[in-house]
């Protein structure tokens, strides 16, 4: 067996944590690239708290705010315009779109040259030579797992993709996890990121490249995400619910930096590039047909023997009570994915101008995705459109 383990050098969890972002930031350099998230008002809250914490410190800072999801052009842009400042490190305040910007521009300022030189897919897909400039990734929202990744996932609206950049460059120096900070997200926004980490636990549990020790955390995020998801959704003031959601967030990162993901993140890249809906929601409305086929797949045998054991597993975590054969309990999986997505109350894909003229275009791109690798099952272009079908 071969491996690679990739994590943060640290991770520091807790409700109160953020408050320690200017000693953190002061323990690593003296100026801070500050990139926060324009989600969050500029003035109070916690965009203040930060503000302060770094001037107690004594620290100079510079802020760039991020607006919607990082594109390919605005990355390069800020890149330009932060490098006379030098910064010694970077603090991503946000949720996966201020974290992907931030560890993206680490990466630039220290390897050079511009995103499309390094980015997978559309670019050149150049390796970084040399690390990055030190991160501290604080996540306000409790989905992606940026916090813990080797990757910043990008749009390129002209070519109407997502794409990463990817490697050890990008991994956060410290990942400052503080559950109080999604305390007051919104329900939409709750559903939307809580059930990308959802996806990203599954997709890491059944991917090629998983391991056991990504499976063991895989499953630890999945329990907590469906036992707390859906509550965290209903009443946001649920704060075990909240502290788990946030624990969740930080697994699926770890996970899919090590195991990799499938075809629910190949189809949401394809989506987000050519539409306006937020990864989390497009995770969401494809999730249920994709274990779907990928289960169908299994069960006629387009599997080896573990990860038909490891869907019975996921069983036990979605349905457990236990009822009728393996093959059935199995295939109720989808359904049951389907009742927890609705619960969520997402939008579907039409809500933002998908339409059945999309599907090919859509299926073809996400079949070219990095993420569609490490699919337990080969899913043809046929199975792609038709999972899409399903979510409009």
């Amino acid at each position: 067996m071969v491996f690679e383990w990739t994590a943060p050098a640290r991770i520091v969890f807790g409700r109160g944590a953020a408050a320690d972002i200017g000693r953190r930031a002061a323990e690593i350099g003296r100026r801070v690239l500050f990139i926060r998230t324009g989600a969050l008002p500029a003035t109070g809250g916690t965009v203040e708290a930060a503000r302060s914490a770094l001037a107690a410190e004594g620290l100079e800072f510079l802020e760039a705010e991020v607006r919607g999801e990082p594109e390919v052009e605005a990355v390069d842009a800020l890149t330009a315009r932060v490098r006379p400042f030098e910064p010694e490190v970077i603090l991503g305040l946000g949720g996966g779109s201020a974290i992907d910007t931030a560890k993206a521009v680490a990466g630039l300022l220290a390897g050079g040259g511009e995103v499309l030189d390094y980015l997978e897919v559309i670019g050149r897909g150049r390796p970084f030579s040399r690390p990055g400039v030190p991160v501290i990734a604080v996540p306000t929202t409790a989905g992606t797992g940026a916090e813990a990744t080797r990757n910043a996932v990008l749009a390129s609206r002209a070519l109407g993709v997502k794409a990463s950049l990817r490697g050890p460059a990008l991994v956060p120096r410290l990942a400052l996890v503080d559950p109080a900070l999604t305390d007051t997200l919104p329900p939409a926004v709750t559903a939307s990121t809580g059930l990308d980490a959802l996806a990203q636990c599954l997709e890491s549990y059944l991917a090629l490249n998983a391991r056991p020790w990504t499976d063991a955390l895989a499953l630890e995020g999945l329990n907590r995400a469906a036992r707390s998801l859906v509550p965290a959704f209903r009443d946001g003031s649920v704060l075990e619910a909240r502290d788990d959601m946030a624990v969740a967030a930080l697994l699926s990162g770890i996970c899919l930096a090590n195991a990799g993901l499938g075809a629910v993140h190949g189809l949401a890249a394809a989506l987000g590039g050519k539409f306006p809906i937020p990864h989390g929601v497009a995770c969401g409305r494809v999730l249920p047909g994709v274990l779907s086929e990928n289960i169908r797949a299994m069960i006629a045998g387009g599997a080896g023997r573990t990860v038909p054991a490891k869907c019975l597993r996921l069983a036990e975590v979605f349905l457990p009570a236990r009822r009728g054969s393996e093959k059935t309990r199995m295939a109720a999986l989808g359904d049951r994915l389907s009742a927890f997505v609705e619960e969520l109350e997402l939008p579907r894909l039409s809500a933002f101008g998908v339409t059945e003229a999309d599907l090919p275009v859509l299926a073809e791109a996400a079949g070219r995705s990095s993420s569609i690798r490490q699919n337990p099952v080969a899913l043809d272009e046929k199975t792609l459109i038709g999972i899409l079908r399903a979510a409009l």
